[in-house]
C-alpha cells in the first residue's frame, strides 16, 4: 500500500481539530481579567446555554469577585513564565563549546 493514503488520514485529524478550535468560546476569566465583561457574558451564555444574561450574571459576579480579591491572575503561570530562559541555563552550561 502506498504511503499517500496513511498522510492524508494524518493530515486530516489535525486540520479537522484546528477548524474545531475556531469555533470555542474565549474563556470568561481570560476576559473577566482583560476587562472585557461583555465578552465575559457571552462567552458564558454559550458555555451555559443561557438564553439571558441574567442566567450567567451571578456567575460571573463570582468569577470577577474572585479574580479581583484573589492573586488569580499572579497565581497562574503564564505561558512566557513557562518558556522562560530559566529552565534552560543547563543546557547552555553543559552545551560543548566549538
Amino acid at each position: 500500500m502506498s504511503w499517500r493514503p496513511y498522510t492524508l488520514v494524518c493530515a486530516t485529524v489535525p486540520a479537522v481539530i484546528f477548524v474545531m478550535m475556531l469555533f470555542v468560546p474565549e474563556s470568561p476569566l481570560y476576559l473577566v481579567e482583560k476587562g472585557d465583561d461583555a465578552g465575559a457574558v457571552r462567552s458564558l451564555m454559550r458555555l451555559r446555554g443561557a438564553t439571558t444574561s441574567l442566567q450567567v450574571e451571578n456567575e460571573l459576579a463570582s468569577v470577577s469577585s474572585a479574580l479581583r480579591s484573589s492573586s488569580l491572575s499572579t497565581a497562574c503561570p503564564t505561558v512566557q513564565a513557562e518558556f522562560s530562559m530559566y529552565p534552560l541555563n543547563p543546557w547552555f552550561v553543559s552545551a560543548p563549546a566549538e
